[in-house]
């Protein structure tokens, strides 16, 4: 580090290091290893390290190769080029701005020309576990003739002599001379589909982070007596450290007849169940310039001038519609006890619909009393598949429609 950053920087990381583990972010374990010389790291870990991941791309290739056809395998800087080229690079910075600029996290960076930007400071993207999904969609649009490219230019980025034709085809579709932010001009790949750097950060910010909950009740240790050769075990308690927020998401349907009158907008008409009536509905107000009270109101109700559905005149669209258009919301897991399903109202929010008449049909056996029905369901299950000895214990409820994000804090244990 001190050949890298100066020893201004490695005085810098010092004491970083010194502060997290003075305010317990890091245990001893961690602060020794931090700053722990390169004399003392060895070549071994990283020697080792070098071939798991080679072994795990190996493998990776391997069981990807039972389903595809080809599998091409390629280093982690052709991702970095496409996603710079992409402008993928500043999506998770962006998206995480507001939440650090409110905790004060953030600083003014002056660029080339006099320009000041607001930063993250010590920005990592690794800060959001949302850039694996980034990294898999760099992935998914990279094509062969990118890796073929970049590998032909890297391999003979010493030699000076006139590119391969194949090369030039691929650099005149794939490429464009774009200007960068310090004004200098760079070849860079071309968007893979329109507006790519937006469609993306829209689909990265609805991305929900959940993690697994462990199964773990205690974790069992050892507590040596002073002066006593007996070894006492221990059982230290685990539990959730927040109350459970959303698990899933999920769209459905919803439809409802609306009669078609001057509120009858252009949104309303794309949600019309039947094709031809919604391709009529749509023509008549793009005739009249989408103006819903032009297009059914005063003379041109369709009651004064129809919409016909034949060429004869003959039959004519009707005045009320089936509209039909996807509701969102959001599911978690409850176990069943009296508490989470007191009545038949809290019944309906399960999902299943085979699983919520078998709740509702043991409720009313047991008289709408849900502490007999839900109580000790180890000597009394409720059976899904009695043959196969499959019973219910949890299911799947509608949750709320606009859940808050959790900002949960790391633990890190010391053995």
């Amino acid at each position: 580090m001190d050949r890298k950053f100066g020893a201004e920087g490695l005085i810098a990381y010092q004491t970083r290091v010194e502060e997290l583990f003075k305010t317990k972010v890091i245990t001893k374990a961690k602060y020794k290893k931090l700053l722990m010389p390169e004399s003392e790291i060895g070549d071994g870990f990283i020697e080792r390290d070098l071939r798991d991941s080679q072994y795990i791309a190996k493998k990776a290739k391997e069981i990807l190769f039972t389903i595809a056809k080809a599998v091409v395998s390629t280093s982690g800087q052709i991702t970095d080029r496409l996603r710079e080229d992409w402008g993928l690079i500043n999506v998770m910075k962006e998206m995480n701005l507001p939440k650090y600029r409110a905790l004060g996290l953030t600083e003014m960076e002056e660029r080339k020309y006099g320009q000041k930007v607001e930063v993250i400071k010590d920005w990592t993207k690794r800060n959001d576990h949302r850039h694996h999904a980034m990294d898999a969609l760099t992935v998914a649009f990279t094509k062969h003739s990118y890796i073929q490219y970049l590998n032909y230019l890297n391999a003979r980025k010493n030699e000076k002599h006139k590119l391969h034709g194949n090369i030039i085809g691929i650099e005149t579709k794939e490429t464009e001379i774009k200007m960068d932010d310090n004004g200098d001009k760079k070849r860079v790949f071309k968007q893979p589909i329109p507006n790519f750097r937006q469609v993306a950060k829209e689909h990265l910010e609805q991305v929900i982070i959940s993690h697994k909950a462990k199964n773990k009740v205690v974790s069992k240790g050892k507590n040596k007596v002073a002066g006593k050769q007996t070894v006492q075990q221990t059982l230290t308690p685990r539990g959730q450290l927040h109350k459970e927020t959303v698990y899933g998401r999920y769209q459905y349907y919803e439809q409802k007849e609306v009669k078609i009158t001057a509120s009858f907008d252009k949104e309303t008409a794309q949600k019309v169940s039947n094709p031809l009536f919604k391709k009529l509905l749509l023509e008549r107000l793009e005739a009249n310039n989408n103006d819903p009270k032009k297009a059914f109101a005063g003379k041109n109700t369709l009651g004064k001038l129809p919409i016909y559905l034949d060429e004869s005149k003959t039959t004519t669209l009707p005045e009320i519609v089936k509209i039909v258009w996807l509701e969102e919301d959001f599911s978690i897991r409850k176990d069943i006890t009296p508490d989470n399903f007191k009545d038949e109202k809290t019944i309906d929010k399960v999902l299943d619909q085979g699983v919520k008449r078998l709740l509702k049909a043991r409720l009313n056996a047991y008289g709408g009393d849900a502490k007999k029905a839900f109580s000790d369901l180890e000597k009394n299950p409720i059976w899904l598949n009695k043959e196969k000895g499959i019973s219910i214990k949890r299911v799947t409820i509608s949750g709320v429609k606009m859940p808050k994000p959790c900002i949960s804090k790391r633990i890190t244990l010391e053995n």
